[in-house]
């Protein structure tokens, strides 16, 4: 039994090594592109993943990794040769470096059961099969003891007490098949015969060169994934009530996503594109505005901003939705204690949101450290009247104007101004003060490269994170049983290599940018950098977080019985 679990290891600890792996090679001299892998996935796979490992080696160099004080204990810690030596060369083990790794997960034999592969290319079949009779001649029994041929390709299977794997192999790919109940050479000739047209490839849903230009993708379809789920009684009983959101079982079919990941010089990169069944794009993508109508960059300053956000509903589209639902008389009913309907609101509120929060180093109190601003966009003064009659209707405290300004009766620290249409909420009344006077510009402004990427999509986020780590550090949370916050933050800070990062979500896909600090150097380096620096203060972030050193003893010793 320890063969076959360190058989696994090693074979699953190839892939998670090809993140930190950089060799001397690149995409242009890879002899494994990512539709040589692809071509040997089901068309009807529920997901498919692909680590493009040759792209990923040009942006990390593994010798300097290897010099780190993390990957040095790794190595003392490996207590098998084998192991050592794919640690100090990856390639040693047979597998291409310079190729694409694919993982993905479909139902061969029943929809009720779904297998998962891992297909990896080969560059030396006679390395891999090199570690193959090391692993067979090891104690204990081995699956590799027992490697059986046929067309094509050998392979072996778990025995009858771990029989939840099998694992094939030729001068090309080496595949690996987890939980499936299918006769292992079945499962695996399935993948090694076949064809192009019943592969990924051939399903238009699935763009293949979006799979070889990221450093990492993963791909969904519904299609599988719903049919699974009706094969369980009491969850197609429960899929029937999707009719309650006005759609039908065949609207949940013919949905796509696709995640990509990217590791570049300065900055991260992630994103999600969705190709949503035209029902579900008929019924709701009405509710979201294709972008913001509304300037709120001069009610927003750059100074010790940590987080802004903005989001933008188109009001119409939201009443439209209510009422196929059946849900607008409730909401009249609701907004009438308030004297508003629904009229008031469509013609009256433009959808448009922004807030920001702030951190305040020269505040003595900690709890007046965090400043937030809150910005509302409306159509007419009329509305807005009404907005601020509302909690006097329902029982709640009076707001009232005095001067320029809005307040509650009962807090004064908070007040509100009206600008160009936009009211503008803080605790912050010096922020009210300047926008008063014609509001934040220039170099005072929040950064226009963030806001202008803000503005595209219905919703957005940026974040300052050296000033996010300052806000967390000073918010006045203490010690609980638990850990130090206010500590472990800023121990944490002094290794954040983050700058910013913009989020903005549109009616067609979801992009993420996290740039850092250090422009000259791949984020992923930088990244390896910044592990092997927490690995070094592992025992003061461990004292940080209040762990006991007794629970500390008793799972290594767990560990080491393992």
């Amino acid at each position: 039994m320890k063969t076959i679990r360190f058989s696994l290891i090693m074979l699953s600890a190839l892939a998670m090594i090809t993140i930190f792996t950089v060799s001397c090679g690149n995409k242009a001299d890879s002899a494994f592109g990512a539709a040589n892998v692809l071509k040997r996935v089901p068309s009807d796979a529920a997901v498919v993943a692909v680590m493009n490992v040759g792209q990923m080696m040009n942006k990390l160099n593994y010798a300097d990794f290897k010099k780190t004080d993390m990957f040095k204990d790794l190595l003392k810690q490996a207590n098998q040769e084998d192991l050592k030596k794919i640690l100090e060369n990856p390639e040693a083990s047979g597998i291409a470096m310079n190729g694409q790794f694919c993982m993905f997960a479909d139902n061969i034999k029943s929809p009720k059961e779904f297998r998962f592969g891992f297909i990896l290319p080969v560059k030396n079949i006679k390395d891999l099969e090199a570690l193959f009779e090391k692993a067979a001649k090891g104690s204990g029994d081995s699956p590799f003891k027992k490697i059986e041929s046929a067309k094509g390709y050998k392979f072996v299977k778990g025995n009858k007490e771990n029989n939840e794997f099998s694992i094939g192999w030729n001068k090309d790919i080496l595949v690996i098949i987890v939980n499936t109940n299918s006769e292992a050479k079945e499962s695996l000739e399935n993948i090694f015969d076949l064809k192009k047209d019943k592969s990924i490839l051939s399903n238009k849903s699935f763009k293949a060169e979006k799979a070889e230009k990221h450093d990492v993708m993963l791909w969904v379809q519904s299609d599988p994934i719903i049919k699974t789920l009706k094969e369980d009684k009491s969850i197609a009983r429960s899929l029937k009530m999707i009719s309650f959101l006005g759609l039908t079982e065949e609207s949940l079919n013919g949905n796509t996503m696709a995640l990509y990941y990217d590791f570049n010089k300065g900055d991260m990169q992630a994103g999600l594109s969705y190709n949503m069944n035209k029902d579900i794009a008929k019924e709701y993508g009405i509710i979201f505005k294709k972008k913001m109508d509304t300037d709120f960059s001069a009610y927003f300053p750059k100074k010790n901003l940590s987080v802004m956000t903005m989001m933008g509903l188109d009001i119409k589209g939201i009443r439209e939705v209510l009422k196929n639902r059946g849900f607008d008389g409730t909401a009249e009913s609701f907004l009438k204690e308030a004297n508003i309907t629904l009229d008031d609101i469509q013609k009256g509120f433009s959808g448009e949101i922004a807030l920001a929060s702030y951190i305040d180093p020269a505040a003595k109190d900690a709890t007046k450290e965090q400043k937030v601003v809150v910005a509302i966009a409306f159509n007419n003064s009329t509305f807005l009247d009404k907005l601020l009659e509302a909690p006097k209707s329902m029982g709640g405290g009076e707001i009232k104007k005095q001067g320029s300004r809005y307040m509650s009766s009962t807090n004064k620290e908070v007040q509100g101004i009206v600008k160009n249409n936009v009211f503008v909420i803080s605790n912050d009344l010096s922020i009210l003060d300047q926008i008063e006077k014609g509001g934040f510009k220039g170099n005072e402004a929040i950064e226009k490269s963030a806001y202008a990427d803000m503005n595209k999509g219905w919703m957005s986020v940026h974040v300052d994170y050296t000033q996010l780590f300052a806000s967390l550090s000073a918010m006045p949370l203490g010690r609980n049983s638990m850990l130090n916050t206010n500590e472990l933050m800023k121990l944490l800070s002094k290794y954040n290599e983050l700058e910013s990062a913009n989020a903005v979500v549109s009616t067609e896909e979801a992009k993420v940018i996290v740039n850092l600090k250090n422009k000259d150097q791949n984020s992923l380096k930088v990244l390896s950098q910044i592990m092997n620096k927490l690995y070094l203060d592992r025992d003061k972030i461990q004292e940080q977080m209040g762990e006991d050193d007794m629970e500390v003893e008793e799972e290594v010793e767990v560990d080491q019985s393992l």
